[in-house]
């Protein structure tokens, strides 16, 4: 499974304070409120996965902070497609490497095309908007 799909699975999850094994005491979650915060998106373009990208590794800006730089707590700093880290030292990788075209290279075919850079920020929407 890519990383990125792992991350979002986690964090689906870690949102209502459970692990990968179930619930606090070992059970499996069921009910609404796991599939009011789950929802399944095949990503189907390089557009569509660089958006996503840019969602998920800037979430900052998602959250309304904007802090204008790559989250040091973030799966940000061992992402390789940043122009801002190309050649800096890799900082070790938080997960498992990219395994389809599309979240190892594809995306860069999308949208602006190339490298993102921290000035590629996700849409912001709803009540964060300015």
């Amino acid at each position: 499974m890519d990383w990125l799909v792992w991350a979002m699975v986690m964090h689906g999850k870690s949102a209502h304070g459970e692990g990968v094994g179930g619930g606090r005491w070992g059970r499996v979650r069921q009910g609404s409120v796991f599939a009011e915060r789950f929802h399944l998106e095949v990503i189907k373009s390089p557009t569509q996965m660089r958006n996503v990208l840019k969602y998920v590794l800037r979430n900052d800006v998602h959250r309304g902070l904007g802090l204008g730089i790559l989250d040091p707590c973030s799966s940000a700093m061992s992402f390789g497609g940043f122009a801002e880290r190309q050649g800096l030292d890799k900082v070790d990788c938080v997960s498992v490497e990219a395994q389809t075209w599309l979240l190892r290279t594809g995306w860069t075919k999308g949208g602006a095309k190339g490298l993102l850079t921290i000035h590629d920020l996700p849409r912001v929407t709803g009540a964060l908007r300015a």
